[in-house]
């Protein structure tokens, strides 16, 4: 049976667990475009000793390599082609967090050959983590419904557009980006429409997942909040 097949069938942990053949501590965690997510994986990671993989930064590395190399975002067989080289090719993480690289990443992501590449990189991963840690926390807007639907816990982390915005606009005025607020606003707004409308795993909380609305929320406490969760379903075992 292959590894598609078998994220198929069935939902229950003890499947989960013989598939992998080890008890690792699987931690999904989703949302739109600067809601929180990555900073809740992170401190996730960093409490329980478990190892991160931020999946955006996976569309976003093959974006990146299509600007260097001068492709055509709307190329398809240079999306495929560089979505190859993803576990290859070395790559400073302040070169991915431009406004370019993110508008790119977001056209290149709903490709269903891109998004079947990242998928096995994802699972590769969880299945088999660097430094056989424990536990596996990955971030993205599919890992609780597609990747990692077997995950132990899910979250669906969120934020209004401004809020979102606002902490986007910081980051890229941080970088020294010249953009207003106001561009940002209509870019989240946009990556929401297409994330949402998209045919392939479009943006949506996974079955079962736990929902943070991070709006109103600073975030020692979210993360304070979310590490109790995550501790409690942890020492249920």
């Amino acid at each position: 049976m292959s590894i598609f097949g078998l994220f198929r069938r069935g939902s229950t942990i003890k499947k989960k667990k013989r598939w992998w053949g080890r008890k690792t501590f699987l931690v999904a965690v989703d949302g739109p475009a600067a809601s929180g997510k990555g900073t809740v994986a992170k401190a996730i990671a960093e409490e329980f000793d478990f190892v991160h993989l931020d999946s955006g930064s996976l569309y976003r590395r093959v974006a990146n390599l299509m600007i260097k190399e001068k492709r055509k975002p709307s190329s398809k067989r240079a999306a495929v082609a560089c979505a190859k080289r993803i576990g290859s090719v070395a790559v400073d993480d302040a070169d991915l967090r431009t406004s370019q690289v993110a508008d790119v990443a977001s056209l290149i992501a709903p490709i269903p050959k891109v998004r079947a590449i990242i998928l096995r990189y994802q699972r590769n991963f969880a299945r088999k983590p660097p430094g056989n840690k424990r536990g596996v926390v990955i971030d993205g807007r599919d890992i609780g419904s597609v990747v990692l639907p077997y995950a132990d816990i899910k979250f669906f982390v969120t934020a209004s557009v401004e809020e979102r915005a606002k902490r986007r606009w910081h980051q890229l005025v941080d970088a020294g980006e010249d953009i207003t607020l106001e561009e940002v606003t209509a870019d989240i707004a946009e990556r929401d429409r297409r994330d949402r409308e998209r045919h392939h795993s479009p943006l949506e909380p996974a079955k079962g997942a736990i929902r943070i609305d991070s709006t109103d929320w600073d975030v020692e406490a979210m993360n304070k909040h979310v590490l109790s969760i995550v501790r409690s379903r942890l020492n249920k075992g």
